[in-house]
Order: structure tokens, then C-alpha cells, then sequence
């Protein structure tokens, strides 16, 4: 599925010259510590946010920092939006449906800023992301860091209603998203190859993939749940959260995700 409507295959002359240009700035010869060079860079981004995108593996996933800050007082909207429909009877599917149609994608993004050490060279995110037979994982980040890149999948869950129990034990909402992390843990473990066809179908400008993409590393794929709200959670039940981290899962409520929303905007960057 596609973040954008951005149709990378077929550009127009002066989009062509930006990405061009960019791209001779990326020659050896250029010193990105040339403060001139620089400057030029940043306005052509500026202008032509998408070049960012067409430059990098997966163009109409790529989550692009410039678009987040041209896009701030729009994106701060969009989390009272969330706010508001978090406060109200909904479900998880509510909530994925808000997500696609407000295109809110940096809302899910934003959970790579405190929650994982990778993101900040490059990052992806993939909605609904088939696990073919019989698997889906709600949304799929792909960040990069210094070892290289790293898969996050993210399972929602309800808002409310049998989150935990009165003695602070998970619920059937979060029972439910653990046992899908296990389900798509077995896939991987045997089908990795399979995720690897199901991105490649974002990967329009046929760039070459790392290794990272074909060799299965647990050690580079971690999982988490978003259910409930933060009423929902104590000592006890954020003490098995903790637990469950150390497992390469993490849980959060979905006030934590609309702070974390906050807190990149705050930062301007992921």
C-alpha cells in the first residue's frame, strides 16, 4: 500500500533537475561540510520534499522528516483528531481506518523516537502488511541505524474494554495481540524470504535491497502492542510490560502513542 499519491515513475522537468542536482551534490567531489552546498540541498528539499523520497529505497513508504515540519500545524490537528476519537466508542479497526484516511502515518512513526534505537539514518513504515497465507500485521517499521536496518511489527488492539483485569493480569484485548506476535514469529522465522517479496512490491525504482532484507536475523526484528489506555495499566501489569520488553516486545497504551505523536513534532525529527 501506498503512503503517497506521488506518482515517482512519471515526473516533470523541474523535478527531474532537483533530484538531479541532488545527486550530483552526492559525488565524491562535494564536501557535505561545505556550508554552501548545504544550504542549496536544503532548499531543494524544501521545494521538492518528495526528492528525499524518490532517493531512497522504498519512495512512497518512506517517512520524510522535511514533510513532517512543513507539516506541523496540520499534523498537530490530526493528533487532537486522534484524541478526540480515542475518547469515544471505538475500535482498533476505527482507529487503522483514521490512520489510512488522514494519512497520518507519523503517528505510528513516531513510536521510533523512544521505543527503538533505530530510525534515525532512514526509516519505512508498511500498513497492513501481508504475512501470506494467513497472517497481517497492522503496520511494519523499518528503521536504520549504524548496524543497519531493523523491522518493527506493530499489532493494535482495542482502546477498551478487557484490557487487563481488576488484579492487573493482561486481558483478553492483550492476550489476543501477544498471541498474533507469536504467530508472526513462527512466519518469520520460516517465511522471511516471503516479507522480503511483500516489500519488495514498494520497491518501484527496482533499488538494490541490503542483506539485511534477505537474511533472517532475530536480532534485528522486534514486536509490540498498542491497547487500552493508561487507566488500564499498574504496578502489576506494567511490571509483565517490562517483562515482555525484555523478550523483544514492547506494549503501550495508546496514551503513550498520542505523547509520543507530541513529542515528535516537539523534536521535528524521527
Amino acid at each position: 500500500m501506498s503512503l503517497f499519491e506521488k506518482n515517482y515513475l512519471d515526473l516533470s522537468d523541474d523535478e527531474k533537475i532537483a533530484i538531479e542536482k541532488i545527486r550530483e551534490e552526492n559525488e565524491p567531489k562535494f564536501l557535505i561540510r561545505d556550508f554552501k552546498i548545504m544550504s542549496e540541498r536544503m532548499e531543494i528539499y524544501n521545494n521538492y520534499p518528495f526528492v528525499i523520497n524518490y532517493n531512497s529505497l522504498f519512495p512512497k513508504n518512506h517517512l520524510n522528516t522535511v514533510e513532517l515540519n512543513k507539516n506541523k500545524i496540520s499534523n498537530i490537528a490530526t493528533i487532537q483528531k486522534l484524541t478526540a476519537l480515542l475518547n469515544s466508542d471505538i475500535s482498533e479497526r476505527d482507529i487503522l481506518n483514521f490512520i489510512r484516511n488522514e494519512r497520518a502515518y507519523f503517528i505510528i512513526g513516531s513510536i521510533l523516537l523512544n521505543y527503538t534505537i533505530y530510525g534515525h539514518h532512514d526509516r519505512y513504515i508498511f500498513p497492513e502488511i501481508e504475512l501470506p497465507p494467513n497472517f497481517q500485521a497492522d503496520f511494519l517499521l523499518i528503521g536504520k541505524n549504524s548496524q543497519g536496518y531493523h523491522f518493527l511489527f506493530i499489532e493494535l488492539e482495542n482502546p477498551s474494554g478487557n484490557i487487563t483485569l481488576a488484579d492487573g493480569s493482561f486481558g483478553n484485548a492483550l492476550r489476543k495481540g501477544l498471541n498474533q506476535i507469536e504467530d508472526w514469529r513462527d512466519w518469520l522465522e520460516n517465511n522471511f524470504n516471503g516479507l522480503r517479496k511483500a516489500i519488495e512490491k514498494s520497491n518501484i525504482l527496482n533499488k538494490e535491497l541490503p542483506k539485511e532484507f534477505y537474511e533472517y536475523d532475530s536480532t534485528r526484528i522486534e514486536f509490540l502492542v498498542i491497547a487500552g489506555r493508561r487507566s488500564d495499566f499498574n504496578e502489576k501489569s506494567n511490571r509483565q510490560k517490562r517483562k515482555f520488553r525484555r523478550n523483544g516486545i514492547t506494549i503501550l497504551h495508546y496514551d503513550n502513542l498520542l505523547e509520543e505523536a507530541e513529542n515528535l513534532i516537539k523534536n521535528g525529527h524521527y
